[in-house]
């Protein structure tokens, strides 16, 4: 089973000013694509803590998935710190300018040629209608956090991640978890290759618990959820 990790770089969002959609967006999609996220970061606008988190994510995952941080002012510093990450220069990249200028009709110029100045050793891909480039040096996926932006880009992906997918169960009770607990454990235990997860929700009338149960499609899911709908 393919891990996946995503970096979520920006002080806008260690600050509260700017809040996080990505995240859900990235484990949706991973989800969808039969691959396993693992662990997101979120991270400052510093080079250094960039590139060394990075390095980290890209020497334990398949698949490492930053946001943010490629606009064109003083504190997006993306590019730098994966090019400094893996040891190569940046470069200005011709095609993503040329690309520029078809689709918006302008020239790239002044602060804007940071956003294609991108690291030499960078494979670029490209979404349908966007000027913006997907940055991809392996395992690292470079996308922009603007969440328009990094879905399109993102889905843009989807024929690159061709992994066998998950499959989901959701089941209700108006029990308390704590009444069923100990028989949720002990069907976790028999199918240790399913994850059972338990989350009570806020209902107009009281809680209700809501009983997830994912694994590999056609692998346990359907047969755990019938042994829970036993007791619950």
């Amino acid at each position: 089973m393919p891990k996946a990790s995503a970096v979520i770089i920006g002080n806008e969002i260690l600050n509260g000013k700017v809040q996080d959609q990505n995240t859900q967006t990235l484990a949706k999609f991973l989800f969808d694509s039969g691959i396993s996220l693992c662990l997101t970061e979120t991270i400052p606008d510093h080079i250094d803590t960039i590139a060394k988190t990075i390095q980290k994510h890209a020497a334990h995952f398949d698949f490492v998935f930053t946001s943010g941080g490629i606009g064109p002012t003083h504190d997006d510093l993306t590019y730098e710190a994966v090019a400094k990450a893996f040891g190569c220069p940046l470069k200005l990249h011709q095609n993503a300018k040329n690309r520029y200028r078809d689709i918006t009709g302008r020239e790239l110029t002044g602060a804007r040629l940071k956003m294609a100045t991108l690291p030499d050793k960078a494979e670029v891909l490209w979404t349908e209608n966007l000027w913006v480039p997907t940055v991809y040096i392996h395992p690292v996926y470079v996308l922009p956090g603007i969440p328009e932006l990094f879905t399109a880009m993102l889905h843009s992906l989807k024929p690159r991640f061709d992994f066998p997918p998950f499959e989901r169960q959701l089941l209700y009770t108006n029990q308390p978890e704590a009444e069923i607990a100990f028989k949720l454990e002990e069907v976790q235990k028999r199918f240790p290759e399913v994850e059972i997860g338990s989350y009570p929700q806020k209902m107009p009338d009281g809680f209700r618990v809501m009983i997830s149960i994912e694994g590999p499609k056609n692998n346990g899911v359907q047969q755990v959820a019938e042994e829970i709908r036993k007791f619950i």
